[in-house]
């Protein structure tokens, strides 16, 4: 009965063990320094202690009134910076474009994004972002 019941435990100690995934960890570097206003892809907004990384595609909502978004709060960040460029094996767009329709509105289940923003002054800064569908803003 001892066996059996340790035997039991180990077994599902380790299919509980594997049973749990972990998120992937994968970078993407928003360089709006060196893309002109008319072809960038994104938007980087801050409103209040927030800052968001606009995606202008639909590749997640149905919705044609809603866009992919990323944010962070700067009071919970911890943001790191760097004087070169982090040697991190980038996405695409088209391969985050990808992960965004496979996955949806659970991509942060999935994926642990940090964001590579390169900065005016030659240097960079990695915050780690969520998912967020965001209205754009109106103009008239």
């Amino acid at each position: 009965m001892k066996y059996l019941f340790l035997i039991l435990f180990s077994f599902l100690s380790s299919s509980l063990c594997f049973g749990q995934d972990t998120k992937q960890k994968v970078y993407y570097l928003a360089d709006t320094i060196n893309v002109g206003p008319s072809n960038r892809i994104l938007n980087i907004e801050k409103e209040a202690i927030f800052v968001c990384y606009v995606f202008y595609c639909r590749s997640i909502e149905a919705n044609q009134y809603k866009y992919p978004a990323f944010i962070y709060s700067v009071n919970r960040s911890k943001t790191m910076r760097f004087s070169k460029r982090p040697k991190y094996k980038y996405l695409s767009w088209m391969e985050l474009e990808k992960m965004l329709y496979d996955k949806g509105q659970d991509f942060d289940k999935f994926y642990d994004l940090e964001i590579v923003e390169k900065l005016p002054n030659r240097t960079y800064k990695k915050n780690k972002v969520n998912l967020s569908i965001v209205n754009p803003a109106i103009t008239y």
